[in-house]
């Protein structure tokens, strides 16, 4: 493999990546990913509380974190087995900046109460990202991709994690599945056409090398297609 080609490609996919995946946490969860609620004779496990993620959520869009923290906690309160409410008060404490270990144990907790509930899942790999923790990262959004093939945020973390780890073989099963299951854009299938190119596939990567740059043009985004045909020119040539 070409030495000053791979440091090329390398560097124009971190600059692909500032501009189409975000490397910070985007905590909006997936509502066709919920669980059912588990109940016992005497108390609910509650895994897909809308009204509270409604209610917290726009209050954080307002500004308004200590009201919502009040409201998490009231919801702890009253049902000590509230999972959402776990999920939602690391969120809290996330765009509070607080401890990265105080909010893996509040996640933990939700996960205690239901170790499939796919938003928690999402929100711990997350805080393990911000921890700097990738392995255990990758393995939280691997896990919410397990659970449902649909879901793209866990996929696009996942895809980004394992680019960060140079993981190309799981990175390129992950494009697969989000290309087989979804309807993605163009930089899906550049980073599948760069896990290819690490791992020698280079006929299969400069197809989907084209791929992306189709869809580049077609989402207007002169920028990313410019840059795919240059790879393209520079991988032809080679």
């Amino acid at each position: 493999m070409n030495t000053k080609f791979q440091s090329q490609i390398l560097a124009s996919a971190l600059v692909l990546a500032s501009t189409t995946v975000s490397l910070q946490p985007s905590f909006a969860a997936s509502k066709s990913v919920t669980t059912a609620i588990s109940a016992s004779a005497t108390s609910a496990v509650v895994s897909n509380d809308n009204a509270l993620w409604d209610q917290v959520w726009k209050l954080l869009d307002n500004g308004q974190s200590d009201d919502a923290m009040a409201a998490v906690n009231q919801a702890i309160k009253t049902n000590s087995k509230n999972a959402t409410a776990y999920v939602l008060k690391t969120i809290i404490m996330y765009t509070l900046k607080g401890d990265t270990s105080a909010m893996l144990e509040q996640v933990n907790i939700a996960l205690s109460l239901d170790p499939n509930y796919a938003d928690a899942l999402y929100v711990r790999g997350n805080v393990y990202e911000a921890m700097s923790d990738l392995q255990s990262a990758v393995k939280d959004f691997d896990a919410c991709v397990a659970l449902n093939c649909h879901d793209v945020q866990a996929l696009d973390q996942s895809t980004k994690i394992k680019f960060q780890l140079k993981d190309w073989s799981g990175m390129l099963a992950t494009t697969n599945i989000a290309i087989a299951n979804n309807k993605v854009g163009g930089y899906i299938y550049f980073y599948r056409a760069y896990a290819e190119y690490q791992l020698g596939q280079t006929s299969a990567a400069i197809s989907d090398f084209k791929q992306a740059q189709t869809m580049f043009v077609a989402e207007s985004d002169t920028t990313d297609a410019e840059l795919v045909s240059k790879i393209l020119t520079q991988l032809q040539a080679a």
